[in-house]
């Protein structure tokens, strides 16, 4: 699993990290690149499990949570250029 994570030293890449608030996580995903990015980001399995949904706060758009190995969940989130999302379970 560490060949997932590295530090975003080229910019091109998906910076992404959580919050967790009570018994809510929170999402935020933001594409460093130039280019269009299709990227799965992990979740934390207490807050979020396969088939859940997770909307963009700012957005409004749905993704759905998936199970990538097993115990291991993950949502794909496609962003454009330059572009952010801030997910949460809902």
């Amino acid at each position: 699993m560490s060949a997932d994570f590295g530090c975003p030293t080229t910019g091109k890449c998906t910076l992404a990290f959580s919050c967790v608030l009570d018994s809510d996580e929170i999402l935020v995903v933001l594409n460093l690149d130039t280019a269009d990015r299709n990227d799965y980001v992990f979740v934390d399995p207490a807050f979020s499990t396969h088939n859940q949904t997770m909307t963009d706060l700012l957005t409004g758009r749905r993704h759905t949570v998936e199970e990538r190995k097993p115990g291991l969940f993950a949502v794909r989130v496609p962003l454009a250029t330059r572009e952010m999302a801030i997910l949460k379970r809902q």
